[in-house]
C-alpha cells in the first residue's frame, strides 16, 4: 500500500467520480431512511414506483435503463411491489417476452405522497444555491452525463482527447 506522502499529486477528492459517488451515497442513505420511515418502502422499491409513476408504465428493463440500476435489483423490487398490490403487471400484446408494469390505485396514491416528500428533500439539498446556480448545476451535470454516456457506448472515447472523441465518429 502506498503511503499518502508517496504520491503528493493524487487526491481522491479531486476525482469527480469519487465526489459524486460520495454525494450520491449520502443522499441515498437519507432518502432510504425517509422513504422507509414514512412510506414503508425500500429505496429500490421507491425508485421502481417513481419510474413507473413518472412514465405511466414501464418494463423491468426500461426501469433498469432509466435508473441505471441492476436489472436483478429492479426485478426483486418489482416483485415486492406486486405482492403489496402497489403495481400491476400486464403482458405486452406486441412482445410476449415483455410485461408492462403500471401503478395500481393504491400505488398511485403512495407515489403521489412520496413524490412530494422526495421533491421537498431535493429542494433542501439545493436551497443555498441561487436560481442561476441551480440552473447551471443542472446544465453542467447534463454535460457530464452526456460525456459519460459516450464512454459507455464507446469505451475508447475515454482515452482519446476530448476534441477528437467528440468530433470523430467511431465504428462499432
Amino acid at each position: 500500500m502506498t503511503a499518502p506522502s508517496d504520491n503528493p499529486f493524487f487526491s481522491l477528492d479531486e476525482l469527480l467520480s469519487f465526489r459524486l459517488t460520495h454525494l450520491t451515497n449520502s443522499m441515498n442513505k437519507i432518502a432510504a431512511v425517509s422513504i422507509d420511515e414514512e412510506f414503508g418502502l425500500a429505496l429500490s422499491e421507491w425508485q421502481v414506483l417513481a419510474s413507473i409513476g413518472e412514465t405511466g408504465h414501464s418494463s423491468v428493463m426500461g426501469i433498469a435503463r432509466r435508473t441505471r440500476i441492476d436489472k436483478g435489483w429492479i426485478s426483486r423490487a418489482s416483485q415486492s411491489l406486486l405482492k403489496r398490490g402497489l403495481i400491476a403487471r400486464k403482458a405486452d400484446p406486441q412482445d410476449s417476452r415483455r410485461a408492462w408494469l403500471t401503478l395500481t390505485e393504491e400505488g398511485r396514491l403512495l407515489f403521489s405522497r412520496a413524490a412530494v416528500t422526495s421533491q421537498a428533500r431535493n429542494a433542501t439539498y439545493i436551497e443555498e444555491l441561487s436560481p442561476g446556480e441551480q440552473l447551471l448545476l443542472t446544465e453542467l451535470l447534463g454535460k457530464v452525463q452526456r460525456r459519460v454516456d459516450r464512454f459507455v457506448l464507446d469505451p475508447r472515447s475515454e482515452t482519446e482527447p476530448a476534441s477528437e472523441a467528440s468530433t470523430e465518429p467511431h465504428s462499432s
